[in-house]
């Protein structure tokens, strides 16, 4: 008996944090940070975007899971700011914010096949980099 019940003790193990980091990123292309893995647990997500001439107007994470689509973003972000993914059940089904405080949840979503991508909006697609970090883990 005590064989069976191990397989729901499972403790899903830290990962390498994924990143992505892109110097000119194409005004609403999203970026892959995490491919499609299986068995993960999103801890936590943030992204920062430095712009010297023209703000962006929408910083966007896309989480897929399991075939559905969570949105977490942000209007006008500011430059070198750090944006923290957080569920924010209010704005409706699969949205959330990226909002510049650290992040308190103990993890953000599961599930079995997660995609992770960045992407923002610009008026004028200038030269500016784009990073996001995803720490996450696997059963």
């Amino acid at each position: 008996m005590a064989g069976s019940l191990d397989k729901y003790q499972e403790v899903p193990e830290q990962q390498p944090d994924a990143f992505v980091s892109t110097i000119n990123p194409v005004n609403d292309a999203f970026y892959t940070i995490l491919n499609t893995t299986a068995k993960v647990r999103i801890i936590s997500m943030n992204t920062v975007v430095t712009w010297a001439t023209t703000q962006p107007t929408l910083l966007t994470i896309k989480v897929t899971i399991d075939g559905n689509t969570h949105q977490y973003y942000t209007t006008n972000p500011v430059s070198t700011t750090n944006y923290y993914a957080q569920t924010r059940p209010q704005l409706g089904a699969n949205s959330g914010a990226l909002v510049a405080v650290v992040n308190t949840q103990n993890f953000l979503l599961e599930g079995r096949n997660v995609k992770i991508e960045v992407s923002v909006r610009w008026a004028v697609t200038q030269p500016t980099p784009l990073d996001c970090r995803v720490k996450w883990a696997k059963w």
